[in-house]
């Protein structure tokens, strides 16, 4: 293909000429930019596309040929790499011009990369698919330069121009337009993908005569933090953190060291799931004061060590089993009086291991019946086991005194 102006056309109507033909075909861009939207999915790490830098030892690279390595020649596209509209051109650094008549303005040099490039103008196009992992970023780079050329001594391309980049059609960025004819910018973008086939395009932004070469596409390591090689991590806990960070697969351990675990410290300082029949329960004292200091003595009386009644002879006796199947004196628990003491009962409770309240009776004579747990649930024979009882009770009318411990129900 030759690149013309004809004296009756404007800068903008080119006539294109085939060396086989003796007629020119007037060719015009006419794409509609507007309708063109850039990619918006979560373009990561836009700080280091300046710092990019490609070359002919592209690793990893995902696109077929991407040194577009071929023999230069008009109307030709490197292999693997397809054109749309009007086919590109090949070039490389011997100093002829792919077409027979057109001539470089400038000095060529050798991209980067080396070997052939591709030559864009106006609607011409050059693209691969490549299928890539739905959700994973990708860095895409290579190389363009501006080359000006002329046909038989007439300019015809040399104003600064870039190149715009594609992604399944739609725009996903535009470089910078290159305002240095001949030397070899290097761009870098990137994007996440998100399908399975993907379409990698290039364009250039006008019509003007711009070279392509080195086009490199490679996943990166994006962090769950978001930085680029990044090393955080999504511990067993679901937050993203480094793996030295101190809270790491920390925050959802329960006191036991169990991931998403229910234990808790009790009032006690003690580990235990909130259900346990220990909970709140190692540290407490005969009246339930945490870290209380009040005992039982020999009379099942709760009084604090110093107390002057502590450990006096008992007036009171207590029972510490119920027989289900005695219908006598072990039918029920009752506490007896050893002399002629005025006792009133104020509270009686009693409870399971785990402190369920199995039967309560309030305000009565210890010589009253009827008034004592016969060792049933509504009307139900309880299990065997251990139980515990709290009794209150009001001595003369003058003192009350709280009693406490342990009780076996056999059969």
């Amino acid at each position: 293909r030759l690149h013309t102006i004809a004296d009756t056309y404007s800068y903008r109507q080119r006539l294109y000429i085939k060396p086989t033909k003796l007629f020119s075909i007037l060719k015009m861009k006419c794409i509609d930019y507007l309708s063109q939207l850039p990619k918006l999915l979560g373009i990561l790490c836009l700080l280091y596309l300046s710092t990019c830098e490609v070359s002919s030892q592209c690793s990893d690279n995902l696109l077929m040929n991407g040194s577009l390595n071929s023999t230069i020649g008009e109307d030709k596209v490197a292999r693997y790499w397809v054109a749309e509209n009007y086919l590109p051109d090949v070039n490389n650094a011997s100093g002829t011009h792919a077409i027979p008549g057109v001539m470089w303005t400038g000095e060529v040099i050798d991209s980067q990369d080396g070997g052939t490039w591709q030559n864009l103008e106006g609607s011409e196009s050059l693209f691969q698919s490549v299928e890539l992992q739905v959700g994973d970023c990708y860095r895409l780079c290579f190389e363009y330069a501006l080359q000006g050329i002329s046909f038989f001594n007439t300019t015809i391309s040399s104003d600064p121009t870039a190149i715009e980049i594609f992604l399944n059609d739609d725009l996903l960025e535009t470089t910078p337009k290159d305002t240095t004819p001949y030397t070899w910018d290097n761009y870098c973008t990137y994007f996440i993908a998100d399908q399975v086939s993907n379409k990698i395009g290039f364009e250039a932004s006008r019509f003007e005569y711009i070279g392509i070469d080195g086009i490199c596409l490679t996943p990166i390591c994006v962090d769950c933090a978001g930085t680029l090689n990044g090393s955080a991590l999504l511990d067993d806990c679901d937050l993203c953190l480094q793996p030295d960070d101190p809270t790491f697969n920390q925050s959802c351990l329960d006191c036991a060291g169990s991931l998403n675990g229910n234990a808790i410290i009790d009032d006690c300082g003690v580990c235990l799931m909130p259900d346990d029949p220990e909970f709140n329960q190692s540290c407490v004292d005969c009246n339930g004061t945490v870290f209380g200091t009040a005992e039982t003595d020999d009379c099942g009386r709760c009084l604090e060590p110093d107390d002057p009644d502590f450990g006096q002879p008992c007036a009171l006796y207590f029972p510490n089993i119920i027989s289900l199947s005695n219908q006598d004196d072990n039918s029920e628990f009752r506490i007896f009086s050893s002399d002629e003491t005025d006792l009133e009962v104020i509270n009686y409770s009693i409870f399971d291991r785990w402190g369920g309240l199995m039967f309560e009776s309030s305000n009565f004579n210890i010589s009253e019946e009827g008034k004592w747990w016969n060792g049933q649930l509504n009307n139900q024979e309880v299990n065997t086991g251990v139980y515990v009882y709290k009794i209150e009770i009001l001595i003369n009318n003058q003192k009350s005194e709280i009693y406490a411990g342990e009780l076996f129900v056999i059969k």
